[in-house]
């Protein structure tokens, strides 16, 4: 019994997928990894928009979780998502068994549930088109481009 505890002990201890062996390796690699002049100024313009976080202009509240956000009708500035959703659906007249939802693309739809308990089955009453579908918003290619590269 003692030797297959040793054994056991001789196999964590050499075993290069333990946590310890990892965490060295991942430190091993931080210290040999030299960041570019692009990859710093990148870095620190990603630091710079999270520390000016925009205002909601529909509830004044700041902007936690910008990617999150869609434009605004009037002036294309982030608004919160939930803002969004809370005013469309007091501005539309909903059934019974209706519901807004968001499609994608900027756009919400009224749909009906015909059965409120089978949300797999619905119909598609009209579509809202919140965002304009060519219109390119600059704080979101901004975010883009500092957040999506390939390397």
């Amino acid at each position: 019994m003692e030797r297959n505890q040793k054994r056991n002990k001789k196999r964590k201890k050499n075993n290069p997928n333990s946590r310890k062996n990892w965490t060295n390796l991942a430190k091993n690699k931080k210290k040999g990894y030299k960041l570019s002049e692009k990859d710093k100024a990148d870095d620190e313009a990603i630091k710079v928009l999270k520390r000016n976080k925009p205002t909601c202009s529909m509830c004044e509240e700041p902007i936690i979780e910008i990617s999150s956000c869609l434009a605004d009708r009037k002036t294309g500035a982030p608004v919160h998502f939930d803002c969004v959703l809370k005013k469309i659906t007091q501005e539309e007249k909903l059934l019974p068994n209706q519901k807004i939802v968001y499609i994608g693309k900027g756009s919400f739809a009224v749909v009906l549930f015909e059965n409120p308990r089978d949300l797999k089955h619905f119909t598609i009453i009209r579509k809202i088109e919140w965002e304009q579908r060519d219109s390119d918003v600059e704080w979101r290619s901004e975010i883009a481009n500092l957040y999506s590269q390939v390397h």
